[in-house]
């Protein structure tokens, strides 16, 4: 549990979670290699290819024998993500317009300190590279008061269209 929570507490993403997964790989020993460029595998090696926020590692047994251990794991969880122009103002305060990735669990979303998280691309010299980034701010996307809504303690379905911004 040690190593388990800071990596979850640090896995907002499937960009994060493979951003700390490579960390552990490559004190563990392994050596990254490119989807682009020609693999140089040796018997006994341990590697590792990341696209994304996907990973794959593997491991080298006898060549002879044409062994190896392959592990691959599932970095993306339930989220709200942002729409593309998500800005929308109003002359009181400003909201951001997401949308629903996977099966989430929606109303547990509300109320509760929320963080902007993911990655960009980003151009220097002619080339595009990502950097996996956060908000130094949470955000809270606030559930509608009692007497806007009387039926709240009823049930509550949440409109992703208008609830979730």
């Amino acid at each position: 549990m040690d190593r388990l929570i800071p990596y979850l507490q640090n896995s907002l993403t499937p960009y994060h979670a493979v951003k700390e997964a490579e960390g552990l790989l490559l004190r563990a020993g392994f050596t990254k290699l490119s989807e682009t460029e020609d693999w140089q595998i040796a018997e006994g090696g341990k590697y590792y290819v990341v696209r994304g926020g996907a990973l794959v590692a593997f491991t080298v047994g006898a060549l002879n024998e044409f062994s190896y251990k392959i592990v691959a794991s599932h970095t993306d969880s339930p989220a709200l993500k942002l729409k593309e122009n998500p800005l929308q103002k109003s002359a009181l305060y400003a909201t951001l317009n997401t949308e629903t990735y996977g099966g989430g669990i929606w109303y547990s979303f509300f109320d509760r300190p929320l963080q902007i998280a993911g990655r960009v691309i980003k151009k220097e010299n002619d080339r595009l590279y990502e950097e996996v980034v956060e908000s130094p701010f949470r955000v809270v996307i606030p559930s509608v008061a009692i007497h806007q809504n009387r039926n709240a303690n009823d049930g509550f379905a949440v409109n992703a269209q208008v609830d979730l911004a």
